[in-house]
């Protein structure tokens, strides 16, 4: 059993994991669900050793994870992490040898190959043993990598967002040999997953975490809930049920104008996304967005994210500031035009972050010309 007691990790003054405590659960599939910058790849890191911690502690079968030699750390726990970048070119072949490598030490002897072999079998990888890993694609890669930790023979698997870069088929496909590593090998698996219907569907356990902390665990039915998702993701969610199975729609049901995608910065420089609404009223979708308006045509509402950050749009300039939790409207003393004519410094005004693309620009004009009016009010 792997358990974990408050784990806290950071980089700089920025906190990664905030006391993290969890018992990861055994010969399941385990699924970390969160947005980006939550901790879920950095959880798996330090549980593999891969990462250091500055306080609280980590104990793999009854044993203290800094006690433990690092080869026999690579006999427990395989991990596979989101790019992988193997500096020179090798067939599917040798890269299945490599997850040998802790057990032999890069001498194959007869039961390493026993084990190469089975992997490859398992995979169903004998056809394109001799292609390099270069001339596969996406999902082939994918199966050449999981073929590999198989090959290391270990009894925990952490697999960090196997699905990017695959389209639906190698998706499904992908999680159906997660679901069989329990099933039919006893292995324990945690994977780290964006795709919530995923998670939903193939793993017995999700972990919900949000801004470093687990905020909520336990068997997937009970987590995957429009109260949990809703906190973790700042997303109104739909979720049904299709044969027994919750189903998450990720649609905006409360109507109004779809102002396609826009962004601002989040934490950890991470990019949030969202959609503008009626005018301006515009909703959370990650961290970092622009909350804009609850009154129709421009009053403003919550601002999360991270650094201040300039956006243009046509000869147009903005920048905003940030004011603790608050960005603050700042001008910048440049010259614009609207509609061809110049404006004078007094008459500028500036976007929100999210007038990126002209052609929504009318409905922003009449927030500036708002904006304007307010101000001319409280200074006649």
């Amino acid at each position: 059993m792997i358990e974990v007691k408050n784990i806290v990790q950071a980089y700089g003054k920025n906190t990664v994991l905030d006391g993290v405590s969890i018992k990861l659960k055994e010969r399941a599939v385990t699924a970390l669900i969160g947005a980006n910058g939550a901790g879920k790849s950095t959880l798996i890191g330090v549980i593999a050793r891969l990462i250091p911690f500055i306080s609280g502690s980590v104990m793999i079968d009854g044993e203290e994870l800094g006690d433990i030699k690092t080869r026999e750390i690579a006999k427990k726990i395989a991990i596979l992490k989101q790019t992988q970048s193997l500096g020179v070119r090798v067939s599917v072949e040798e890269l299945v040898e490599f997850g040998r490598f802790p057990h032999c030490g890069g001498r194959l002897r007869d039961t390493d190959r026993e084990k190469i072999e089975e992997a490859i079998a398992y995979m169903d990888l004998a056809g394109i043993r001799g292609k390099y890993i270069d001339e596969l694609s996406g999902g082939q890669k994918q199966r050449a990598f999981i073929a590999m930790i198989l090959a290391q023979d270990t009894p925990y698997i952490f697999l960090d967002e196997p699905l990017n870069n695959l389209d639906i088929k190698y998706s499904v496909e992908m999680m159906k040999i997660i679901r069989s590593l329990v099933r039919d090998l006893k292995k324990t698996v945690v994977v780290v997953l964006h795709d919530i219907n995923f998670a939903a569907a193939y793993s017995d356990y999700v972990v919900a975490m949000k801004d470093g902390k687990i905020i909520n665990c336990g068997r997937t039915e009970d987590i995957v809930t429009k109260d949990v998702l809703d906190y973790i993701f700042d997303h109104d969610f739909n979720i049904t049920e299709h044969e027994g199975k919750k189903v998450c729609l990720y649609y905006d049901k409360r109507g109004g104008h779809d102002g396609g995608r826009t962004r601002g910065h989040g934490r950890g420089g991470e990019y949030g996304y969202g959609n503008e609404r009626a005018h301006n009223e515009h909703g959370s979708g990650g961290n970092g967005i622009k909350e804009y308006g609850q009154n129709g045509c421009g009053e403003h509402g919550e601002c999360k994210g991270g650094s201040g950050h300039v956006l243009r749009e046509k000869t147009f300039r903005l920048r905003y500031e940030p004011r603790g939790d608050r960005y603050e409207v700042r001008k910048r003393r440049s010259c614009g035009t609207e509609n061809g004519e110049s404006l004078s410094r007094a008459n500028r005004r500036f976007y929100p972050p999210y007038a990126t693309d002209g052609k929504y620009g009318r409905s922003y004009l009449n927030l500036l010309r708002w904006m304007e009016s307010k101000e001319k009010r409280a200074n006649p």
